[in-house]
């Protein structure tokens, strides 16, 4: 079976560098930790369509040697810094760096769709905005909904071909992580995944049918995108209070009650 990395924890990987670019904030160096709330859903289809195991939750990830040189200067909402930091996957077949990498820092629509837009175009604000929506609204303080909140992310980046509405898939109308236009669903035959499912589906049905006015400005994206497919998986940070990501990466998936600051 071909293996791709649905963010997995995974040893292979491809160390590259991405070119500089206008819209930059500046870069770093990534290193994945561990995943601190996750789920493994056991059925994960794709493509093919072919059944593989998929951890989906929150990561942690290690940032050093951060230097914000670039322009447009970096929001003042963004929690970015070095250290430890919370955050979901944006590609859902790209790998997760096990050393330090480097990575750009970006604003959240340019961070590279790999799968709607080949070459780094990013994924553009309409999606950046969805995105944002969903986790200034919902909270992901259980494995279920970290699980459903990475579910849904990947939906709106992979299900959708472009700006929502433009591609025949209108946005929040046409996202529904039980089913998939080629790309990308959930097995809802086990439980599990039906769990997750349902909770993700609720919050996609409830965004609005045009793009919100939501300011994705808070949620600084890290990307490594020399080409399509084959680089290091792509990130949205979260803010979350030092105190608590502290505590959470101290006590791993134990239970610990994580909520949503933004």
């Amino acid at each position: 079976m071909r293996r791709i990395c649905l963010c997995f924890s995974v040893i292979i990987f491809c160390l590259s560098t991405t070119p500089l670019r206008a819209d930059l904030y500046g870069t770093a160096d990534v290193k994945f930790e561990s995943m601190a709330q996750k789920l493994l859903l056991d059925t994960v289809m794709y493509y093919e369509p072919s059944g593989v195991p998929v951890h989906a939750g929150l990561n942690v990830l290690t940032i050093s040697n951060l230097n914000l040189t670039g322009s447009p200067p970096l929001p003042s909402e963004s929690p970015l810094r070095e250290g430890s930091h919370l955050a979901f996957c944006i590609d859902l077949y790209d790998m997760k760096p096990p050393v330090s990498t480097s990575y750009d820092v970006v604003s959240l629509d340019v961070a590279p769709d790999s799968i709607s837009e080949p070459g780094g175009a990013g994924m553009g604000m309409d999606k950046a905005a969805y995105i944002a929506e969903l986790l200034n609204t919902h909270s992901y303080s259980t494995k279920i909904e970290a699980a459903a909140m990475q579910i849904a992310i990947w939906e709106i980046i992979d299900e959708d071909y472009g700006d929502p509405g433009l591609d025949g898939i209108p946005g929040p109308s046409g996202w529904n992580v039980s089913s998939g236009q080629g790309n990308f669903y959930l097995d809802t035959t086990q439980t599990m995944e039906a769990a997750v499912a349902t909770l993700a589906n609720n919050w996609l049905s409830a965004l609005p049918g045009t793009t919100p006015a939501t300011s994705f400005s808070a949620y600084t994206a890290l990307s490594n995108d020399p080409g399509y497919k084959g680089d290091q998986q792509d990130f949205v940070l979260v803010p979350v209070p030092a105190a608590i990501l502290l505590g959470l990466i101290g006590l791993g998936a134990t239970g610990l009650k994580l909520r949503q600051y933004a």
